[in-house]
């Protein structure tokens, strides 16, 4: 089902690509679509953005790398983002019917229920973090897989250069063509199946002398799957309970349909990159959904604006600022048709960003900068009737006017001897504010005829608590590598990393109506020895092996009391646990 207004935007997409019809539907040719045409030895040697924030080879990354080309994506028929991520070995899709719509993924072995908030997830090297649960969902990041130029993955822990979050690495999904030499390019695509949907794309893009611009705009609807309610649950009382047959299946509560629209502009030193995201989706929320289904709509405006200097032949800048918005609507559908229960949430940030890259002499090199991001407002209001009285409604958020910030300082050194080794430190230090949390839960009515007061003790209770950070906020992180390129086609890397994952907003005020304990930041550390090999024009082989010790991971745990019908939330740190893993590719 697509909302009204959706369905005016999908009008003018239709008119957008019979204007674009007039074009030759022939994308720009540029040095990223001839990667397929390569030597493998030549694509070790493709440039990469995503590890350290300026331009390296593959082959020079101190991490673990993947680089997913357009031509694979093609080749391997992916139809969505997820698919794309599920195709590169160490991460696993998983779908648990999360209550926001999105996917998860397991990465190298461990998986958490929920949100997908493992690895940081870039577009264009924008964080498309959401702020009150620090996660990357996919229906936030719903990037056309027609508009990929390609996908960086770089495995391992990278808190030095990205700070809390990049537990087991960093994804950038670059969609700009700005590589290309050509005046001007357009492209556009449409699919229609009358089982699975629809999709379309349209680009269009051009270089003018010092002016380069990228526009994008793309559809995609599928109905979803007919399933069972019973394959998702074995206790047909749940169905009862909302008034389904225990034949009942989820035909028409699976839709899945979604708008992406980015432009992007470069004009000699400076640019700009503007990206407008919406999904609706049938969700589940603790139970199955009567009628047409609960529906969530959510949408994510991001802008950011820069500049790339060089100032010397061996020192270059970067600084660049951005604002970004993040919201969700659901519109529950339990019990009956028309029934009103809702969820709302909506969080806006900026952040400020300088980089430096210089080069001391022929062997040193160093990498580094200032981060600070600002979170302005996190507000959610919800009421759920079947959550029970104390839990179900009410809110949650940042005090009016109150803010938290994340600043950091961080830096990578490299050390090249000879042509063959390069040796890699760095160190960031990283600190986060202490924020107050309200949490408001009860009867929030105003009905005359509900005879449950708003304002007595028995029918809503607010928690206030301030949230202080374990060592006042600092966190330390380092890494070490050696990379040892033995000729054009051999490469070993032995590679020592750390990273941290401060609770999100959510985890702790989830901690307040229990009077939970204040949470720790889980944390890392990684050893990791990988070999990559060409052989000839069409033989490539990649092992490694991998160590890692965790310690505090950040778990949630979710109880139900049959005897009041109300759900507990809480999260919880774990101990200590190691685990021991081989990549191989090929």
């Amino acid at each position: 089902m697509i909302p009204h207004t959706s369905y005016r935007v999908l009008r003018s997409v239709a008119l957008v690509l019979l204007i674009a019809s007039q074009f030759s539907f022939a994308r720009t040719h540029n040095e990223l679509d001839n990667l397929f045409e390569l030597s493998l030895s030549d694509l070790m040697d493709v440039e990469v953005v995503s590890s350290n924030k300026f331009k390296e080879t593959a082959r020079d990354v101190p991490a673990s790398v993947v680089v997913v080309t357009r031509q694979e994506i093609a080749q391997r028929g992916y139809q969505t983002f997820t698919d794309v991520l599920n195709g590169i070995n160490g991460m696993y899709e998983i779908d648990d019917y999360y209550w926001l719509g999105s996917k998860n993924f397991g990465v190298r072995g461990f998986f958490s229920t929920g949100q997908f908030n493992d690895m940081i997830i870039l577009v264009n090297g924008v964080n498309q973090v959401s702020d009150k649960y620090s996660d990357y969902p996919d229906v936030k990041i719903n990037v056309p897989v027609s508009a990929i130029e390609r996908v960086e993955v770089i495995r391992g822990p990278m808190t030095v250069n990205y700070g809390s979050g990049a537990f087991f690495g960093v994804i950038n999904i670059v969609t700009t063509p700005f590589e290309s030499k050509e005046e001007s390019g357009s492209f556009a695509e449409v699919g229609i199946d009358s089982e699975s949907g629809y999709s379309a794309f349209v680009r269009q893009s051009g270089r003018s002398q010092d002016l380069a611009y990228s526009f994008d705009l793309g559809l995609y609807s599928i109905p979803g799957a007919e399933v069972p309610f019973l394959d998702i649950t074995s206790d047909s009382s749940v169905l009862e309970y909302v008034g389904l047959d225990p034949s009942a299946t989820t035909q028409g509560q699976q839709e899945d349909s979604r708008l992406y629209a980015h432009v992007a502009l470069e004009h000699g030193s400076l640019y700009t990159d503007v990206s407008f995201a919406q999904t609706v989706k049938d969700v589940f929320d603790g139970q199955p959904s009567y009628y047409g289904g609960s529906e969530m709509t959510t949408h994510a405006f991001n802008v950011v604006a820069g500049m790339r200097e060089q100032l010397a032949d061996n020192v270059q800048i970067r600084l660049q600022g951005g604002f970004y918005h993040h919201g969700h609507v659901i519109d529950y559908e339990i019990f009956r048709p028309n029934y009103y229960e809702i969820d709302a949430q909506n969080t806006q940030s900026f952040d400020l960003e300088f980089n430096v890259d210089s080069r001391l002499s022929d062997q040193f090199r160093i990498v580094g900068g200032l981060y600070r991001r600002t979170v302005l407002n996190v507000l959610q209001t919800s009421d759920f009737a079947y959550y029970g009285l104390d839990f179900g409604h009410g809110e949650s958020k940042l005090p009016r006017d109150d803010s938290f910030s994340t600043s950091a300082l961080f830096s990578q050194l490299f050390f090249e001897p000879n042509d063959v080794v390069t040796l890699v430190g760095g160190l960031r230090v990283e600190h986060l504010d202490s924020y107050t949390m309200i949490s408001g839960r009860g009867i929030v009515t105003e009905d005359p005829d509900d005879n449950r007061s708003p304002d007595s003790t028995d029918n809503r209770t607010v928690y206030i608590s301030e949230f202080v950070p374990e060592n006042n906020g600092f966190t330390i992180s380092a890494n070490a590598a050696a990379i040892f390129n033995l000729n054009k086609h051999h490469s070993v890397k032995l590679l020592f990393g750390e990273a941290v994952k401060q609770p999100s907003f959510t985890e702790n005020y989830r901690q307040l109506p229990n009077a939970a304990p204040q949470l720790k930041p889980a944390s890392i550390t990684t050893f990791e020895i990988n070999y990559s090999a060409t052989f000839g024009e069409s033989a490539y082989f990649s092992v490694g092996a991998f160590y890692n010790e965790l310690d505090a991971l950040l778990s949630i745990t979710n109880t139900y009391d049959q005897n009041t019908g109300e759900w507990s939330f809480y999260s919880w740190n774990s101990g200590e646990k190691s685990t021991v893993g081989v990549e191989i590719e090929s």
